[in-house]
């Protein structure tokens, strides 16, 4: 998929058409316009014209994009829009080009100066090139040090024997040939280096500032620029809910080289941070209320919601890896795609963790009310631990449901039942809660699901002093 787009001289978009029997014409598709009168006594009797103003995209609300430009709503030409070198798109009134240089209009109002799929292109491409930069630096310092190895090396030789022997002086200039070569075959194959530890310094040899630096930034740039993606692709329609992951999978493959391993949906050397997804609205009207009927994915990613998610915008910032913590995912798919359907994944997690209460919500019995549940807003109850020996105190914390977890009778939970707050920072926690083990033997662990996330906000933690971790203890959680 990802190659086919990528390498067209040219993609046409049926942009306004609600399907592919459709075709790319529009009936309307011709000059909207108005004409006006001239005097019957004019010598020529020119003609005159006015053409209405054209609605584009850019100038539309996101609930007007489905009924407007069809396309655009629709999942699996989100990575198809952006992975093309040159979109052609067939409006109702006129063609709209896209490039990576630019998006331009027949009628010249467009707002957008430029387009998706360049913006795209440069960013990975940027990426790319400032991750062979860090891995050029670090070849430079590697081979200093070996330089400078070598040069001690055979001043202890001297200080030994008097003299350096042609022999030892030949063996030397050997060494950092080879060491060369080694650098050069790592070079070849540099878009395939694996990331595994995006949060760690990386030391080597003691000269670490200026390539750690530059690797941790570079990593949490990627980071935010998947998020960003997620954030707009969740948005978006599927005939097929099956297809959530398949329809961003050319996306994917398209950056693996840079990421590394995929996990259901997020990238194993950035997993804490992309852990941190939630669900703002569920609208229980929409359909998109409950879980899915069917299996797509783990609890723990954002393919097992049917709702949009978003993630804070300084997700990338709140890097905290206490003593202890670790994180392994293991994800069988469907296929051969690693990045299509799955099967059953596992994800454990070792963290501190804090027990919660979750409580439903109600309207107010008064002035008219209803009384009636909420049943896509709770709170959740955290006991703190009072400083200086007072008495413990419980705080509700903002919480973010991943469902309606009063409404989706096969994942109900009961309205004040015990959960576990897993903690991936201080202010932030995964919320979990246990998953009907009547089919495990005995000795299995338990698993987890995960219901939502809480976070404390700042002014919790800056005026107030509240720590998760003040009554939190360390376990392992095995999340399904």
């Amino acid at each position: 998929m990802s190659e086919i787009y990528q390498c067209a001289a040219l993609t046409l978009a049926a942009t306004v058409s609600l399907s592919d029997s459709e075709g790319c014409y529009s009936e309307e598709m011709r000059p909207s316009h108005i004409e006006i009168p001239t005097p019957e006594n004019s010598a020529d009797r020119p003609q005159l014209a006015l053409r209405k103003v054209l609605d584009h995209w850019d100038r539309l609300a996101a609930n007007q994009i489905p009924r407007e430009f069809p396309l655009l709503s629709r999942a699996w030409a989100f990575q198809e829009r952006l992975l093309s070198r040159r979109i052609l798109h067939f409006c109702t009134s006129e063609l709209v080009w896209e490039c990576r240089e630019l998006t331009e209009c027949e009628c010249g109002f467009i707002i957008e100066t430029t387009s998706p799929c360049g913006q795209y292109f440069n960013i990975v491409k940027s990426s790319e090139n400032a991750r062979q930069e860090a891995i050029d630096l670090q070849g430079e310092l590697d081979l200093l040090f070996a330089q400078q190895l070598l040069e001690t090396e055979e001043a202890e030789e001297r200080d030994h024997s008097g003299k350096s022997t042609e022999t030892e002086r030949v063996q030397g200039v050997n060494k950092i040939e080879e060491f060369k070569a080694d650098e050069d075959t790592k070079d070849e194959d540099w878009s395939g280096h694996r990331y595994d530890n995006l949060e760690e310094p990386i030391s080597r040899f003691g000269v670490d500032a200026p390539l750690n630096h530059l690797e941790r930034r570079i990593g949490i740039n990627d980071v935010e620029h998947f998020h960003r993606l997620l954030e707009q692709y969740t948005r978006l329609r599927l005939t097929r809910p099956s297809d959530r992951l398949p329809a961003l999978s050319g996306l994917c493959r398209r950056v693996q080289g840079l990421r590394g391993e995929y996990c259901a949906g997020l990238w194993y050397n950035s997993i804490a941070f992309d852990l941190m997804w939630r669900v703002n609205t569920i609208d229980s009207d929409a359909g998109n209320a409950g879980r899915p009927l069917q299996y797509r994915g783990p609890s723990w990613s954002w393919v097992s919601v049917e709702s949009a998610v978003t993630y804070w915008p300084d997700t990338g910032d709140l890097y905290y890896r206490p003593d202890g913590f670790r994180i392994e995912a293991s994800v069988d798919v469907v296929g051969k795609n690693p990045f299509g359907e799955i099967r059953s994944a596992l994800l454990t997690i070792e963290s501190s963790s804090a027990p919660a209460i979750l409580e439903y919500t109600y309207d107010a019995d008064w002035h008219l009310q209803t009384g009636a549940l909420k049943s896509t807003l709770y709170t959740l109850k955290v006991r703190f631990s009072a400083h200086l020996g007072g008495d413990d105190f419980f705080v509700e914390v903002p919480f973010f449901v991943d469902y309606a977890l009063a409404a989706d009778e096969r994942h109900q939970i009961g309205k004040t039942e015990t959960v576990e707050a897993l903690l991936l920072h201080p202010q932030v926690a995964l919320i979990l809660r246990r998953k009907d083990s009547e089919i495990l033997p005995a000795d299995h662990d338990t698993l987890w699901q995960r219901i939502g996330i809480a976070r404390l906000s700042d002014t919790m933690v800056n005026e107030y002093n509240m720590d998760w971790r003040s009554s939190a203890t360390f376990g392992k959680y095995n999340i399904v």
